[in-house]
């Protein structure tokens, strides 16, 4: 189906006053935008920066089945990725027919309105709505729709994006990681894709995003960089058991969650990557500054973020209570580590700070050289050598779960993919890309 038409059916089947067909159409993406490193890239990053050794059965899917298998019933409970990008990007990555049918699977499922039932299901039960849409996802229908012309993935995306724009978000005054930054991550990472698709009023509901994420009160500056925190309410409610408590928020300590963290560089990234805004790039280094700092503490002899850290009120680190005090091994899941690579490659891209992309890989090392869920003082035991590949990116089942989701905190690539970039050594901003112009939409 011609672009043109395709996006003829969407503004019919939106109905959205500002869609004018006449004189413009979405303007097709360059590549970098959309697409990431592929597999080849992976591997030559191994060999040639990493210096990793590998064999040829660690590049193929280990634990899927051939296609994707029915839906997932509990959005909040199951998820933490967008399933359909993670699948459809592994099909762009490796050609395998399978990551196609998964992807295909996981469209249909978002399409047919399965996914919007368990997103929006009865409030009490456990559905995403309770939580303010805090796993709401869709920048995978755009993926797909983009690539493989699909007006239907497309409309269904702006269904979604309509459930970020009822949420309330005033720059200045709304903290955006007060409960956890990735509710409004997530709406951001969405709100990008369909501005550059679509354009019209994703392009206010990003810039908006992009100014509360700029102006969030939240913000805090550390011994090195500055961080989005969550507010002292969460401390003493959902972190006690990690360790935490209101009394800690009101001596200055502050937290965040490793791969929040994550998803709020992704969602500003995209945002630089569409606006070329400074104040945006401004944050992401300093974001990156941060993670290079308090992620490890260069004294553990093993060390590792583990999921919650931050730093105290005289900017030491801080980390939960699953760190015992053992310097010999770090108690958390790597994949904590492995979900801020891709913050610590935006800062090196920014700036051409190699100690930045050295951190990254770093992390990457850490994040991959224990299985998932490990270590801890029962299971210390790291995979094997350093110099070895274990696994290639989102390539394992989680065996944890009814549904077979990634393993590694379900999923990696959306957290790493910018290591690969030109095989491993990652393209510095203004020396061959630039951002994108403010404008989305282009005439013909």
């Amino acid at each position: 189906m011609p672009k043109q038409l395709a996006f003829r059916q969407l503004c019919i089947l939106l109905a959205l006053e500002t869609c004018v067909v006449s004189a413009v159409r979405a303007q097709s993406a360059p590549a970098w935008t959309y697409v990431v490193p592929n597999q080849a890239a992976e591997q030559a990053a191994y060999d040639n920066v990493l210096h990793w050794t590998w064999t040829a059965d660690l590049k193929t899917f280990h634990g899927f089945a051939s296609s994707y298998g029915g839906a997932v019933a509990d959005i909040h409970g199951s998820t933490e990725g967008d399933d359909l990008w993670t699948w459809y990007q592994q099909y762009l990555r490796t050609g395998s027919a399978q990551a196609k049918s998964w992807a295909q699977g996981y469209r249909d499922f978002y399409v047919n309105g399965a996914y919007e039932a368990a997103l929006t299901g009865t409030p009490g039960t456990g559905r995403d709505n309770d939580y303010l849409y805090d796993h709401l996802y869709g920048w995978g229908l755009v993926l797909w729709a983009h690539y493989e012309n699909d007006a239907a993935a497309l409309a269904k995306a702006a269904q979604l994006g309509a459930l970020a724009q009822v949420q309330s978000v005033v720059p200045g005054s709304t903290a955006m990681a007060y409960y956890g930054p990735r509710r409004k991550a997530r709406h951001t990472i969405l709100a990008t894709y369909l501005a550059q698709e679509i354009g019209g009023p994703w392009i206010t509901l990003r810039d908006n995003l992009l100014n509360a994420w700029v102006q969030s009160p939240d913000w805090r500056a550390g011994a090195a960089g500055g961080m989005y925190f969550v507010s002292k309410e969460e401390m003493q409610d959902s972190l006690v058991s990690q360790g935490f408590g209101g009394g800690e928020y009101d001596a200055g300590t502050r937290v965040t969650s490793a791969f929040q963290v994550g998803l709020v560089a992704e969602a500003l990234w995209r945002g630089y990557l569409a606006t070329g805004r400074d104040d945006i790039k401004t944050k992401l280094i300093a974001m990156a500054r941060w993670v290079q700092y308090y992620a490890h503490d260069p004294t553990w002899v093993q060390p590792m973020a583990g999921d919650w850290f931050g730093q105290n009120g005289n900017l030491t680190r801080r980390y939960s209570i699953s760190d015992s005090g053992n310097v010999n091994i770090k108690s958390g899941d790597p994949s904590y580590d492995t979900s801020m690579v891709n913050t610590l490659v935006i800062g090196y891209k920014l700036t051409g700070d190699a100690t930045l992309l050295t951190a990254a890989g770093s992390l990457f090392r850490t994040g991959t050289l224990y299985p998932s869920g490990a270590p801890s003082e029962s299971n210390p035991n790291i995979l094997g050598p350093a110099n070895r590949v274990y696994h290639y990116v989102d390539t394992l089942a989680s065996s944890g779960d009814d549904f077979l989701l990634f393993d590694y905190n379900k999923g990696e690539l959306q957290y790493s993919y910018l290591l690969f970039e030109n095989g491993g050594n990652p393209i510095v901003m203004g020396t061959v890309i630039s951002p994108r112009p403010p404008t989305n939409l282009t005439a013909q």
